[in-house]
């Protein structure tokens, strides 16, 4: 990184710990930026500014609700076939600084089925919910896992205002899903899987034939 974009970087999130400062002082905002990367990160120490939003969805299961022990969220729904979206104001981030949503969580008897989103931008477009992370990109084998995204291949506008996750039961009326973390950050890191990446370009060869010079032998 240049001396030049590492002063933009520590501006930046200079401008992102007063915005989470500011936006924790008006609802306890547990949000975080980070210096040691261009990163802001929901630690979930607490989820009060997580809103349940039945009304945004046709099945939503009346008992659903979100914990956090140790800093780690559950969001849990505990009927058959039912489903909970939550969300949270975030200070504006910047996918232009900050392109990759990147989560570490866990699930079990979670409907992993179809495009709808798992983690929802916000980020104020014309062309319909930005679905990040969908339901189906979801592992429901109980195991912790990190996935990132880029969210500039998929949001209409880079800025990000608002986030929501979504969790559907299964028929055992179990489903619960463990976040550890969820961050934005401007490098994928070590350990995550990125999700729908764009193809890479092919490898130049290691060597190059001078054919222009080359004679056939008859």
């Amino acid at each position: 990184m240049s001396y030049l974009s590492h002063l933009t970087s520590l501006a930046f999130v200079t401008a992102l710990l007063l915005a989470c400062a500011a936006m924790g002082a008006e609802k306890h905002v547990p949000m975080q930026a980070d210096i040691d990367q261009v990163a802001v990160r929901e630690d979930f120490s607490s989820v009060a500014a997580w809103t349940a939003q039945p009304s945004w969805l046709t099945n939503a299961s009346p008992t659903a609700r979100v914990t956090t022990e140790a800093g780690v969220a559950c969001f849990a729904v505990h009927e058959p076939g039912k489903g909970m979206k939550w969300s949270r104001k975030t200070p504006e981030i910047s996918l232009s600084e900050m392109p990759y949503l990147v989560v570490r969580y866990r699930a079990e008897s979670f409907s992993a089925k179809g495009t709808d989103y798992f983690v929802y931008l916000d980020e104020g477009g014309a062309k319909g919910q930005c679905n990040a992370l969908r339901l189906e990109d979801v592992r429901t084998d109980e195991q912790w896992h990190t996935v990132a995204v880029n969210g500039l291949r998929v949001a209409a506008e880079p800025h990000v205002k608002a986030i929501a996750i979504q969790v559907q039961s299964l028929a055992d009326g179990k489903a619960r899903v463990w976040v550890d973390w969820l961050m934005f950050s401007d490098r994928v890191p070590e350990g995550a899987t990125e999700l729908r990446a764009a193809p890479r370009p092919p490898a130049a060869p290691d060597w190059v034939a001078p054919l222009e010079n080359a004679t056939w032998n008859h």
